[in-house]
């Protein structure tokens, strides 16, 4: 069963139930605006929220209507989905074999704003000015704080944040999700709310955490050597993360504590609140 349909399902056994959405997220320890977006189909809800779920709605879920939790949700910038449409349009425009002299007519105007509409949208949230950067990074957090604190902070982070909301509202949604790395979350959305760059990069180690099922304090050091300025390309950092995310003994994670400190000392900046000054 796919996620929508297991969405309806959902809402029709809620309501057989009796139960409202902030009910069942009460019950099952998750936020309402979890259930929303499991109810609507947008998230792939993980195997310990379908198992809350089931024992708030004293039905097995798992076992009545599987869904496949293999794959976490794959995440579609809309960007992306622009780039397609566009091109699929710039294809039919070119296409003279029907109705050739109306499409020739509308051609140039069409073309004309399909790019200029392409690249204000992909730039939307990645060219900044940098007079609007908030610094988000005086925000304390520790490596014990909660989901719920984590939450709230990330939602205060988005609500103040005047770029890049979407990113972050994609990691409060893995935060909501999770039962570990909450601070690597809040750290990952003050870099996204305070840095007018080098996002993706933010992202696909956000990722890495949410497919992580162990704490692990490296996330937090190995994201910020991304605006610490050290001549690597960021997917070096990503691929940092993910053998952070696999290290399971004390050798592996001395072996990648040795890399994060030699690429800070080839950094530029020696803390985040410099780089950030430095935009």
């Amino acid at each position: 069963m796919n996620q929508f349909v297991f969405g309806k399902e959902l809402v029709r056994i809620r309501k057989l139930k009796g139960l409202t959405q902030s009910e069942l997220a009460d019950k099952c320890n998750v936020s309402c605006r979890t259930i929303q977006r499991i109810e609507n189909g947008i998230v792939v809800p993980r195997s310990f929220t379908i198992k809350a779920l089931s024992k708030a709605l004293d039905i097995d879920l798992l076992k009545d209507f599987p869904i496949d939790t293999s794959e976490n949700e794959r995440f579609l910038p809309h960007r992306f989905i622009l780039r397609k449409w566009i091109i699929t349009q710039i294809i039919e425009l070119f296409n003279l074999k029907t109705k050739a002299m109306r499409k020739l007519s509308i051609l140039t105007i069409t073309s004309g704003l399909l790019v200029i509409a392409f690249f204000t949208f992909l730039n939307n949230g990645m060219a900044q000015d940098d007079s609007n950067l908030t610094n988000f990074l005086t925000i304390d957090s520790n490596e014990c704080i909660s989901q719920n604190e984590a939450i709230k902070t990330i939602e205060s982070i988005n609500k103040k944040a005047q770029y890049h909301n979407q990113s972050i509202d994609l990691i409060l949604t893995y935060a909501e999700e999770s039962n570990y790395n909450y601070n690597s979350y809040v750290h990952l959305a003050k870099l996204v709310g305070s840095f007018g760059h080098s996002t993706q990069a933010i992202m696909e180690i956000a990722n890495i955490v949410f497919l992580t099922h162990n704490d692990c304090y490296l996330f937090n050091d190995i994201a910020s050597l991304i605006f610490l300025e050290t001549g690597f390309q960021n997917n070096i950092f990503v691929q940092l993360a993910k053998e952070a995310s696999e290290a399971r003994t004390e050798d592996e994670i001395k072996i990648i504590r040795i890399e994060i400190d030699k690429y800070k000392e080839q950094a530029k900046y020696n803390t985040l609140e410099e780089a950030f000054e430095s935009q």
